[in-house]
C-alpha cells in the first residue's frame, strides 16, 4: 500500500469534511460565539481555514508527488493536532463526550500517519 497516496486521501477528505462543516454550521448560524466573543470565534475560524487549507494543499502535494510535500505535510497535521485538541477541549467542556472522542481518534490517526508515512517519504528524497 502507498502510503503517500493514503495520507493524500486522509489529508483531502480531513480538509473537505472540515470544510463542510464550517459552511453548515455559519449558513445555519450556529455559531453562538460569533455573538457572545466575536473576536476569539474570528481567530478560531481563521485557524480552522488555515488548518482545512494546509490539509488540502498537502493532500495535492502528496498526490502529485511534489518536492514540497512532506514538509507541509507535517505542518498540516501539526494544524490539525491543534484544531482537533482545541474542539475536544471545547466538547469535553459542553458534555459532549462522544465529539471529544472523535477528535481524540483524529490524534491517534495523525499520529500514525506521521510515523508511517515518514521513512519511506525521507528514503524517497535521499
Amino acid at each position: 500500500m502507498n502510503m503517500r497516496k493514503v495520507s493524500a486521501l486522509y489529508c483531502t477528505i480531513v480538509g473537505l469534511m472540515m470544510l463542510a462543516l464550517w459552511i453548515v454550521l455559519l449558513a445555519t448560524d450556529s455559531v453562538p460565539e460569533l455573538h457572545t466573543a466575536p473576536i476569539e470565534m474570528i481567530l478560531v475560524l481563521v485557524a480552522e481555514f488555515l488548518t482545512l487549507g494546509l490539509l488540502l494543499v498537502s493532500g495535492y502535494g502528496l498526490f502529485t508527488s511534489k518536492k514540497w510535500d512532506y514538509p507541509v505535510f507535517l505542518v498540516a497535521l501539526g494544524s490539525l493536532y491543534y484544531s482537533t485538541l482545541t474542539n475536544a477541549g471545547y466538547t469535553l467542556q459542553s458534555g459532549d463526550i462522544s465529539q471529544a472522542a472523535l477528535m481524540f481518534f483524529f490524534v491517534i490517526v495523525n499520529s500514525i500517519l506521521i510515523f508511517i508515512t515518514y521513512k519511506p517519504l525521507f528514503l524517497e528524497k535521499q
